[in-house]
């Protein structure tokens, strides 16, 4: 074991120092559930100013950023990140612009490092977050299914304990693009693994590891013995969720209690879990036509500026062969939209600000054009209301 730790001990170092420039922990123990600093160490050729940042991902959902603090020759920046953040994939950013982002392939953090075991489950989500990390951080990392699989292979070659743990998963998802028969049989071998360990996690992948292989006997029959054992569990929650979305004509009321029901019978409290209930409630109130409301809340919501665009693209009728309705509260809700799209421009890089934001702009433009056409169609009626009323004058003169 001792062999196996230094052999990957030397990969993280090879990987750390393959890199043009560096970004690395500043002190070598990573504090869980507190704010670290890291240190970075930029490329020749590449100048920092003042109002650049690091841009990073933690986990598999968005992404964040921190100002970059000159310290000497160097940069830092601190951040909190999530407890169970493993690693971090990070680029440097100004505004939408990416100044360094290590010939496409982004700078890798390790956090979890601390022995064998945490730095191969480190490892392995590190590739697990390839994919997440081109998305948000526009990087070019292989993640074909034949790259990924060969990446995992490797790993559990010297990492063998790793086929019992969690991550196992993903490559077998990974390698059911490429061989679906195989990768359901060991999917079955894993399930009993986890069936063996005493957490709600792994009875989940077991559960997982029967939807692969469509057994939906053995997969009703587990989910009922992990509500039974886990009441306020995920697989609890999640099917509470989904009961929510499945509910039509929602209130503000029923809206307000289920999230009190998320956050404390089931324990849901992140922001992404919560924003789903707001984005309904922000929805909710955008039908009342109560903007107050919908703006108070649009920092608990995943993202407001697309909440306005998508509600007011509904009222314009989505082409100017509509007249659409409401026309003055979709013009206020989507010039919103474009306001805070605005404002986050220089606060957090976006890899789709360019297409939100021509989404957005063609939204409002559709509106002004109706509004525009509205008016002078207004126009038009009152000139042919009083032709009309005129032409009545004349002829009551003629036949009195």
């Amino acid at each position: 074991m001792k062999k196996i730790y230094i052999l990957l001990f030397f990969t993280v170092v090879s990987n750390l120092f393959s890199q043009s420039g560096k970004i690395y922990l500043k002190n070598s123990k990573f504090k869980i559930g507190a704010e670290n600093t890291y240190v970075y160490e930029p490329p020749q050729g590449i100048t920092i100013n003042d109002n650049f940042k690091a841009t990073f991902i933690d986990s598999y959902y968005d992404s964040h950023s921190q100002k970059l603090i000159k310290k000497g020759k160097l940069y830092e920046f601190s951040a909190k990140v999530a407890d169970s953040a493993r690693t971090l994939l990070v680029i440097i950013t100004n505004a939408q612009q990416v100044i360094d982002n290590n010939k496409d392939q982004g700078y890798t953090v390790y956090l979890k490092t601390q022995n064998a075991s945490e730095l191969g489950k480190t490892l392995a989500s590190e590739i697990n977050m390839r994919n997440y990390a081109n998305y948000f951080l526009k990087l070019k990392i292989d993640i074909k299914p034949e790259s990924q699989i060969a990446a995992y292979d490797k790993l559990f070659e010297k990492y063998p304990e790793l086929k019992s743990d969690k991550s196992y998963m993903s490559y077998l998802f990974q390698k059911s693009l490429i061989n679906k028969e195989e990768s359901n049989r060991e999917a079955l071998i894993f399930a009993e693994k986890c069936l063996k360990k005493d957490k709600e996690e792994y009875y989940m992948l077991a559960n997982d590891a029967y939807s692969m292989n469509k057994m939906s006997d053995e997969k009703a029959k587990l989910e009922k013995e992990i509500l039974a054992k886990y009441p306020s569990g995920t697989l609890a929650k999640n099917q509470f969720i989904n009961r929510f979305f499945a509910k039509k004509d929602k209130t503000e009321d029923y809206i307000l209690k289920c999230i009190d029901t998320c956050q404390t019978k089931y324990k849901g409290t992140s922001r992404r879990t919560l924003g789903l209930f707001y984005n309904s409630l922000m929805v909710q109130y955008l039908n009342d036509k109560d903007f107050e409301k919908a703006q108070k809340i649009e920092s608990q919501t995943d993202n407001p500026a697309g909440l306005y665009n998508d509600f007011a693209w509904g009222l314009t009728g989505g082409d100017l062969s509509s007249s659409g309705k409401d026309i003055d509260f979709a013009s206020k809700i989507s010039k919103r939209s474009l306001t805070l799209l605005a404002e986050k421009e220089k606060e957090i890089f976006n890899p789709q600000y360019e297409s939100q934001f021509n989404m957005y702009a063609d939204t409002y433009a559709l509106i002004l054009t109706n509004k525009v056409i509205m008016k002078k169609l207004l126009n038009i009626k009152t000139i042919l209301e009083k032709r009309t009323d005129l032409i009545l004058a004349e002829k009551n003169v003629m036949w009195a």
